[in-house]
């Protein structure tokens, strides 16, 4: 009964508290005590309120599920977290409670430890200081939102707000990378809103689950449908849509790359599961399916060739979010596939979103000076590689829940696609933690500072959360266990199969004459893959309707003459009948008697 009591405050706090968090570091940047805001960023107190965003999310989590009207706002609101929205709620909350402590050291750590930092390293600080909560705001409540103004309030207060992290260096590679994403997630926005005006005018309704249903029962529900695909596949990064990923996420600073690829991606996900019914909707199922195995096959084969740690991660985001998307496809297509593949799916993204989360922040921490040895460093960097290649803890949890259910429901080679998928996750973290030891710093190269407690705080606690996932993270109607035994040689060997490809490359690159020459040839592809055709595509439109306008021109041009000289002749006449008019005005009286009597005579000859 108390808990019930309070549960609909923990929902409200759960939005309201990193807004209320934003609003304080507004307040602290004006009042500065001591006279620069890294001060006031440094400070315990401050630091602890801005780092407990999250944490209501997390409270409302673990305390159970709960319900929220508030008829006061204009249009009336709903927040919830029964469902898979809670364990939506509870992974989210948690990636972003540990990017936050891992983001207050690095951002510390960025701005060095002098009492005044230059005026744009102070403007950038505060900055990224209030988009955090603000972009943590709008995911948590697109996540609890079961009304469409709240879910799109919140999806748009993220989308936006997350642009500022992306581009917070200010450099050339993040402004290009910060325009790939807002060109991306405007396009997608534009898809999303309009799929929600179609659905929700139709059916008359600002609930989620009445325009789900609205889509399921109408004949013109597949056209919001297909918007909504769309729209949401653009945050997903669905084959074809995936473009910003690779230039934005390598460019952020490493926290906001770890909320961006294991968090705010799945706001895809959430979209799709909230509002696209099963079993109604085949041609997106079907397109779904083709997309995300694409995605899974082909981030794979473009990503192992770059030579930056975090555009390989970010081709993994790719490759795994191909790999739901092609399961959520299934179950559009399949109605009778949604009870027992909804919480498999969460527990897919919670493992892939804790365990990405884990890699980006890992990659802003190998090699440098922790204080802790090597060997425990590259242990906790390689642990949620394996689990994300499906070898050790969520990730061969997840991968036997899914392969289970596939198997049940009668669908083995799209089990064996999948699986085999696991080949190229594994390759790509072999790729990954090969470059980030390559780049290790040297003791007597950059800056050789201690790296802040908090950031190889928040980063191993990321760790240990993303390996012990299955033993604190619950998902109603999904109950996930170890493998057994002899199912293990059929799960590991994708894992197995990707470390001896990169194995193997490795020794050929480094040995083999004539690999070396081909490896020193290769350059690095460029991030952005089919941006670049876009781009061209873009210009070639662009180019085209500049013609046409020129050609519209010129063929006004050529119709104006014989336009302008009807005109001149209307004008001409115009002024005749004006000359003729007072000769009218003068003897109407004749004319009109004339005029009768010939009327009269006509009438009289008729026969």
């Amino acid at each position: 009964m108390t808990v019930g009591f309070f549960m609909p405050f923990l929902i409200v706090a759960a939005v309201c508290w990193p807004l209320f968090v934003a609003l304080l570091t507004v307040w602290r940047y004006f009042a500065r005590p001591g006279g620069h805001f890294a001060n006031t960023w440094r400070q315990p107190l401050f630091a602890a309120c801005w780092m407990s965003a999250p944490v209501p999310a997390i409270i409302a989590y673990a305390v159970g599920e709960g319900q929220v009207f508030m008829s006061w706002l204009m249009m009336g609101a709903c927040w919830e977290t029964g469902g898979v929205r809670g364990p939506f709620l509870g992974f989210t909350a948690m990636l972003w409670l540990l990017a936050g402590i891992y983001a207050h050291g690095y951002m510390a750590r960025k701005t060095g430890n002098t009492s005044g930092p230059p005026l744009d390293a102070e403007y950038r600080l505060f900055r990224f200081a209030v988009l955090w909560p603000l972009a943590l705001a709008g995911n948590l409540l697109l996540i609890v939102a079961a009304d469409i103004p709240g879910f799109y309030a919140g999806y748009a207060l993220m989308t936006f707000s997350a642009y500022v992290l992306v581009i917070h260096d200010e450099t050339e590679d993040a402004r290009r990378g910060g325009a790939a994403y807002i060109m991306m997630a405007v396009l997608g926005e534009s898809l999303v809103i309009g799929g929600l005006l179609i659905g929700a005018g139709s059916a008359e309704t600002i609930m989620l689950s009445e325009l789900s249903q609205w889509i399921a029962e109408s004949p013109m529900g597949w056209v919001a449908a297909t918007l909504l695909w769309l729209g949401f596949g653009v945050k997903a990064g669905v084959a074809g849509l995936h473009a910003w990923l690779p230039m934005a996420h390598p460019v952020a600073p490493t926290p906001a790359s770890a909320v961006l690829s294991g968090a705010m991606i799945k706001a895809g996900l959430a979209g799709w599961i909230w509002i696209l019914p099963a079993g109604t909707l085949s041609v997106p199922g079907y397109a779904a399916m083709g997309a995300g195995l694409a995605g899974a096959y082909g981030a794979v084969l473009y990503g192992v060739f770059s030579r930056n740690p975090k555009v390989v991660l970010a081709y993994s985001s790719v490759s795994q979010m191909g790999m739901i998307t092609s399961i959520f496809g299934l179950v559009l297509v399949d109605p009778s596939l949604r009870p027992a593949f909804s919480p498999v799916l969460v527990f897919f993204a919670a493992h892939h979103g804790l365990s990405k989360g884990a890699l980006f922040l890992g990659a802003g921490i190998t090699g440098k000076k922790t204080g802790l040895p090597d060997a425990v460093l590259w242990i906790a960097a390689a642990l949620p590689a394996l689990s994300l290649a499906g070898v050790a803890g969520s990730g061969l949890i997840a991968k036997w829940a899914v392969k289970t259910h596939l198997y049940e429901t009668s669908h083995a080679f799209f089990s064996f696609a999948l699986t085999l998928s696991g080949a190229g996750t594994a390759l790509l973290m072999a790729r990954a933690l090969f470059l980030q030891w390559r780049n290790r710093e040297q003791p007597d190269a950059g800056d050789a500072s201690r790296v802040p407690l908090s950031m190889t705080a928040g980063w191993l606690l990321c760790v240990f959360a993303a390996m012990a996932m299955p033993w604190w993270f619950f998902v109603p109607g999904g109950i996930f266990s170890l493998p057994p035994v002899s199912e293990l040689p059929g799960l590991l060997w994708p894992g197995a199969a990707g470390t001896a490809i990169a194995a193997v490359a490795f020794w050929a690159a480094s040995t083999v004459p004539f690999a070396k020459r081909l490896a020193a040839r290769m350059g690095d592809p460029a991030p952005g893959d089919l941006w670049r055709v876009y781009a061209r595509a873009s210009g070639g439109i662009v180019f085209c309707l500049s013609a046409i306008i020129a050609l519209g021109i010129q063929a006004e041009a050529r119709l104006n003459r014989p336009v302008e000289a009807a005109m001149a002749f209307l004008s001409g006449l115009h002024n005749r009948m004006a000359g003729i008019e007072p000769f009218f005005r003068v003897h109407a009286g004749v004319l009109m008697a004339v005029t009768a009597m010939l009327l009269a005579f006509l009438f009289y000859l008729d026969p």
